[in-house]
């Protein structure tokens, strides 16, 4: 993961879509046909170092999920819900740089990315509500009723 970011910072742009929460179709066409050859080959590096970004975090998103849910628990598919927008949003990107199979940005690129930042925030909540859930003594874990009733008596 740090290995992506290092990457995305040597040779990738500071200029990109992907940290915005959401934009327009028309934004997005804005920004790419605003694009030198020069900055859409460093965008496009970018977005490959932000593959191996986004699958190292899915893979920590969901080992941190099976550690705090039950392993056959359906929530830890949302885990994997921020890592399928990042993917759809990424590869989508890396399409518009390659000119292949479209020739401008979509009009849901935008929404795409919102769908990602918001699954991340919820993800993280649910994440966050397991982590106080798990460790929040319970009643049952009461030190004092493991004593043997020989030493209470």
């Amino acid at each position: 993961m740090i290995l992506a970011v290092a990457g995305m910072r040597i040779w990738g742009t500071s200029e990109t879509l992907d940290p915005k929460f959401y934009y327009t179709g028309q934004q997005a066409r804005d920004f790419f046909a605003g694009q030198s050859p020069v900055q859409a080959y460093k965008y496009l590096h970018n977005e490959l170092f932000d593959l191996g970004f986004l699958c190292s975090y899915t893979i920590l998103l969901f080992l941190l999920y099976r550690r705090v849910f039950t392993a056959d628990s359906y929530v830890t598919l949302i885990a994997f819900l921020p890592g399928i927008f990042d993917l759809v949003e990424t590869s989508t990107i890396i399409q518009v740089l390659l000119k292949r199979f479209v020739d401008e940005a979509p009009t849901w690129l935008g929404i795409t990315t919102c769908l990602k930042w918001s699954t991340a925030g919820v993800a993280i909540l649910f994440l966050a509500f397991g982590f106080v859930k798990h460790r929040r003594p319970r009643l049952t874990d009461n030190p004092a009723s493991e004593i043997p009733s020989e030493v209470t008596s």
